[in-house]
């Protein structure tokens, strides 16, 4: 049977647990004075920093403004490098987060790469490439997200940054997940969870063990799905998260489900069948909790399943009326979710021709680094 929920839930718990970088309110006071140092300035190089000081500072609030100071910063004759970087990538995040311009801002994220290699800024080469790989994942397209994402794991591991690590392993996980490779799916995932582990990280496991669990079920090895569905709701318990216990509940109800399809046993089946309707139950009884159509239609679907194999025709049809009407309602949001679809697909097609010439540059610009810097990396390779 087709297991389409567990994308929702992929996207829901833990989807590219995405890497920060600045704060979310701007402060007017610190704006201001940034400004009065702006008007007494001459040197060129300081004059960038102060500009991508104050577009920084304005980039949540105030984006437009934001983007006025960050490409006066570009502009300006200074040859301050990093600083220069920083205007463009500040630049990419305003078009990426608040303007969703994401063409324009991918353009804008090379140039920062191209100028973050000059001088090893490995934090932000991180960063950079982190982002170019979220949008590739939003457009669908895997391999190149892939490509940067594994980018952004090699300058992580030179920063010593385990938080954010984990966090790209996971996503690394959900990628290769994407792309029905449940076995270099678990093998990331688990490279996470060693790190949140030693980080004790109780809610980072929470979810990564839901993907784990996700990617055994979809190996057909239901024993090693369940002992880490239930190891996420164990957390989650503890952690007295309602709407990720809610999840844990619709992961086991489709995994008894699958179980009880796939068992030759009639008892065994009615065994399946019994525990996918209980926590079927559970997860429809936590749903107020939360108002939200897609979960709800999930947990009466698998009510109903469980429900009709074992024979029960009162439940069944109970959960037969709500499955119907919960249908109806998402058909009419997923007809007007088709067009939106359909742009998007015509923007990702667009996105890949504009940018294979920018991925083909920085690759040559990596080359040329790498040639001119081969005795530096001989000798930390070394060490």
């Amino acid at each position: 049977m087709k297991f389409c929920f567990f994308i929702r839930i992929l996207f829901t718990l833990s989807l590219f647990q995405i890497l920060t970088v600045h704060s979310v309110f701007s402060q007017i006071g610190n704006v201001d004075s940034l400004k009065t140092e702006l008007l007494s300035e001459k040197n060129d190089s300081i004059r960038i920093m102060l500009y991508k000081k104050i577009g920084k500072e304005l980039m949540e609030e105030y984006p437009d403004s934001a983007l006025r100071f960050l490409k006066k910063g570009i502009q300006n004759q200074g040859k301050n490098i990093k600083e220069k970087a920083d205007c463009f990538f500040y630049f990419a995040e305003v078009l990426n987060f608040n303007k969703k311009k994401y063409p324009e801002s991918l353009k804008l994220y090379f140039k920062a790469i191209d100028l973050y290699l000059l001088i090893d800024d490995f934090e932000k080469l991180t960063l950079a490439n982190e982002r170019i790989a979220r949008i590739y994942f939003q457009f669908n397209s895997i391999d190149n997200a892939l490509k940067y994402l594994k980018k952004s794991s090699d300058y992580l591991l030179k920063t010593g940054n385990n938080e954010n690590l984990s966090k790209v392993y996971n996503n690394l996980g959900i990628l290769y997940k994407n792309k029905k490779d449940y076995k270099n799916a678990v093998y990331y995932y688990n490279k996470s969870v060693a790190i949140k582990k030693n980080l004790s990280d109780t809610v980072g496991l929470s979810k990564t063990y839901n993907n784990i669990g996700v990617s055994y079920l979809m190996l057909f090895q239901h024993e090693k799905a369940k002992e880490y569905f239930f190891k996420s709701l164990d957390l989650k318990k503890i952690l007295k998260d309602t709407v990720g216990i809610y999840f844990s509940y619709i992961n086991l109800a489709g995994l008894y489900v699958d179980m009880g399809d796939s068992a030759k046993n009639g008892d065994e089946k009615y065994q399946f069948y019994t525990k996918a309707a209980k926590y079927s139950e559970d997860a429809y009884e936590l749903i107020e909790s939360f108002d939200d159509l897609e979960s709800e239609y999930n947990s009466t679907y698998y009510a109903l399943v469980a429900y009709e194999n074992l024979g029960n025709l009162k439940k069944a049809l109970k959960f037969r009326k709500l499955y119907s009407n919960i249908q109806d309602s998402i058909y009419d949001v997923e007809k007007s979710e088709a067009v939106q679809k359909i742009e998007l697909e015509l923007e990702a097609e667009n996105l890949l021709k504009e940018n294979t010439l920018l991925s083909d540059k920085q690759k040559l610009t990596e080359e040329k680094l790498a040639e001119s810097n081969a005795r530096k990396i001989y000798f930390v390779i070394a060490l």
